[in-house]
């Protein structure tokens, strides 16, 4: 639980430029992996290390350390999966070293969750697929090749000083990079990206059929990963309020968190529509939307409020272990 506390250290919306948005995965992070990365290890010293495949026995020897690693995978190849030789799909599992050399130990939690031994060659299969998109069994989480990508976490295994102030500081980051607008070469950040997000959406229902499906296939995957990032958020927000005995942020939080169904519903619904009549869903997708930009909004003085509280206090406490 500590561990996505710290992950939660992260707000705002990150709103890809085109040609970043049609490279987009079941497994991207939020804002791109270097700048989520770089924001959580910063805040938090949680490190998300990406390894690129290029050498399959480089996770063998990280597996080999007792460790335990993320890896990308084509559900097509998991003889465990439902999908198993039927229908591509990318993913994450988290994999640990077997009990001898022939298999690995996998825990999958997409239902039905499966916790137990892989043969190495299977694990290698999905690790290295074309995972070639189907349009009607699986229209979103595929068309993109998986080439051995696989995360570990480190920590750098700090501890503040003072934990009221190192809350107050990472809170009110949080806040100002979220309220603020910045656009780069990479795209739009800030929650003034969600209303151009909304604004794109809207423009993409009326496009072709084939532009269409295209734009509401990106959309639905951006809003995957904003969706965990927010969750995360949750956790580490209550941590602060309940440091502090806020009552009335952990009201706020609550409220915000109960909102995320509509972020929720949208990324569902938009999923929906690749396969059937986008008309039908249309206007409930971007009703959503915008009832989610409206719950963002109205956490921001909050979250600026309880940053605020805890820089004055400067307390020494330590900070809460039972939090989410």
């Amino acid at each position: 639980m500590h561990g996505r506390i710290l992950l939660g250290a992260r707000w705002s919306f990150f709103l890809p430029s085109p040609e970043s948005l049609a490279s987009l995965t079941e497994y991207s992070l939020p804002g791109g992996v270097l700048s989520f990365s770089e924001r959580i290890a910063s805040r938090t010293g949680v490190k998300i290390v990406q390894q690129d495949g290029a050498r399959s026995s480089s996770l063998f020897s990280f597996l080999a350390t007792g460790q335990t690693a993320i890896a990308v995978v084509d559900s097509f190849h998991l003889p465990y999966r439902p999908a198993f030789g039927r229908v591509h799909s990318h993913r994450t599992i988290l994999v640990r070293q077997g009990l001898d050399p022939t298999g690995v130990l996998v825990e999958d939690e997409w239902p039905p969750a499966y916790h137990g031994p892989v043969p190495v060659r299977c694990l290698e299969a999905a690790r290295y697929s074309e995972v070639p998109l189907d349009p009607v069994r699986e229209p979103v989480f595929a068309g993109g090749k998986i080439r051995g990508e696989w995360f570990h976490l480190e920590m750098d295994g700090r501890r503040p000083d003072n934990p009221g102030l190192w809350l107050g500081e990472v809170l009110i980051s949080m806040y100002e990079e979220a309220v603020s607008s910045a656009r780069n070469h990479d795209g739009l950040y800030g929650l003034c990206a969600m209303s151009e997000f909304l604004n794109g959406l809207t423009v993409a229902f009326t496009a072709s059929r084939a532009l269409q499906i295209e734009r509401l296939r990106v959309a639905s995957l951006l809003l995957r990963s904003e969706l965990s990032s927010r969750v995360f958020m949750c956790a580490f927000l209550k941590t602060a309020g309940k440091y502090i005995e806020d009552g009335p942020l952990l009201v706020e939080i609550d409220k915000y968190y109960a909102a995320l169904a509509y972020v929720q519903k949208a990324r569902d619904l938009l999923i929906k529509c690749l396969t059937q009549d986008p008309s039908k869903c249309r206007q409930h997708i971007l009703d959503c939307i915008a009832a989610a930009i409206d719950a963002e909004w109205k956490l921001a003085p909050a979250v600026k409020k309880c940053s605020e509280h805890l820089l004055s206090l400067r307390l020494k406490t330590a900070i809460p272990s039972s939090s989410a």
